[in-house]
């Protein structure tokens, strides 16, 4: 893995080794930068940055990724790139957080409905945010903050839309209490097996094979309400 990511404190405060890769070079160290007292940043540079970044990790992967070779592909200075990212895990989480990875929470009316629009885009091709958040999963495993990013990205948006999910299959039936962990779960691994699956998308068949068995974990997930014992309440 490039020191880019792993010779650099992050955000989370987690340090590595301070040895440099051999194909990042002395000269290609970040420039001493001063602080920017100047006019504000270029946006649209920025936002350019982000995308030519995310399109790097797509076409070749987190691990080859540098500030070299995104300010080839712009024409970007190397400085104005560190000046807005310290290091690489930076533009990786700030990229994250302008992607839009969970559709919002569905309310349909019923439970199979809402599940059944949740999962509509597995039946799509993978989008370029896609594909960028699946690029992360492996090197998060070994980079805190961005498995924390990934986190905020994808599981967390799940976990509120399925807790909206069993709540309102709840409101349709008075006297009941869904408990969504087990529901979360699955919805979860079936979305962090999309975002790296390279296979083809789901058929029409297969979505309503998958809606049936969320269905059914929430329905063996759903209890009757306990009443309140005498005098509580």
């Amino acid at each position: 893995m490039s020191d880019e990511v792993t010779g650099r404190r992050i955000s989370t405060g987690t340090t590595a080794g301070s040895s440099r890769s051999s194909t990042e070079s002395a000269t290609s160290r970040p420039p001493t930068v001063s602080p920017r007292t100047g006019r504000p940043q270029d946006q649209a540079l920025t936002q350019r940055l982000r995308d030519d970044a995310v399109a790097l990790v797509v076409d070749s992967g987190f691990k080859p990724f540098s500030y070299e070779r995104l300010a080839k592909r712009t024409g970007a200075g190397k400085a104005g790139i560190y000046r807005r990212w310290p290091d690489t895990v930076e533009l990786m989480i700030d990229a994250l957080a302008t992607c839009q990875l969970v559709p919002r929470t569905p309310s349909t009316g019923s439970l199979t409905g809402d599940v059944r629009t949740l999962l509509q885009s597995f039946t799509r091709e993978l989008t370029v945010q896609d594909k960028f958040a699946g690029s992360l999963i492996g090197p998060s495993r070994h980079l805190p903050a961005l498995a924390d990013a990934l986190h905020s990205a994808v599981a967390a948006p799940l976990a509120a839309a399925t807790q909206a999910i069993t709540t309102a299959h709840d409101a349709r039936h008075p006297g009941t209490h869904t408990d969504p962990r087990l529901t979360t779960h699955l919805i979860q691994a079936l979305w962090w097996a999309r975002l790296i699956s390279t296979g083809p998308p789901w058929t029409p068949a297969r979505l309503s094979q998958c809606v049936e068995a969320v269905a059914r974990c929430v329905a063996e997930s759903t209890m009757p309400r306990m009443a309140s014992p005498a005098g509580e309440g």
